[in-house]
């Protein structure tokens, strides 16, 4: 028997890109109404020249972007799991600050997706620009573990969106998509992670 306390986990890393988010939404309807994207101010456009392109969102409280994850998966919910948000803007000014932020939300199955609620409980911190075009990673925030225990039958919805940036940042900003690191679950009993949190942000 192969006790983990006795192994060094390595955090593994799972990239969802913008492109294959579930669905980016408007409530710019004023009713309620969920409006498609790309019918207001959220959709897919080309960074600066690059080639490279992202989902354009803004501050507004009626845009956000979201993941369905499905159960089962490989994620221990039981540990830590953290994430951070890949992103990119036409700004070319260093002194330019953005802030974004993630939520989750377990949901049962044969019910409909809702609202993310539940924030993780260490933020995603501002995250500093670095030139137009250029891809970002922010700091990681972090989910508790046992905060969610989705099971077999389960789904994650993961909210995302953009909340902040500095006064003087009027250019278009854009997300990129997502980072899930995590301990994958192996073991039917608990799994213990004495690894620090990752830092390579």
């Amino acid at each position: 028997m192969i006790r983990d306390k006795n192994i060094n986990y390595k955090y593994k890393i799972d990239t969802v890109e913008a492109q294959n988010f579930s669905s980016m939404f408007n409530f710019d309807s004023g009713n309620g109404d969920i409006e498609l994207a790309n019918d207001n101010d959220i959709h897919f456009e080309q960074i600066d020249t690059t080639g490279l392109v992202g989902l354009k969102m803004t501050t507004s409280t009626a845009q956000l972007a979201r993941t369905l994850l499905y159960s089962p998966t490989h994620i221990d919910w039981a540990n830590h799991v953290f994430f951070r948000v890949m992103w990119s803007s036409d700004s070319t000014d260093a002194a330019d600050t953005i802030t974004w932020q993630v939520k989750l939300l377990k949901i049962d199955e044969g019910s409909p997706p809702a609202a993310a609620s539940q924030a993780l409980d260490t933020v995603i911190v501002a995250d500093t620009n670095q030139g137009s075009g250029r891809v970002h990673y922010t700091a990681w925030g972090k989910l508790n573990g046992e905060t969610i225990a989705p099971d077999g039958n389960d789904f994650v919805v993961v909210d995302v969106e953009l909340t902040a940036f500095a006064a003087g940042m009027s250019e278009d900003k854009f997300c990129l998509g997502y980072q899930i690191a995590y301990l994958p679950k192996f073991t039917d009993s608990p799994q213990v992670n004495d690894q620090i949190a990752p830092t390579d942000a």
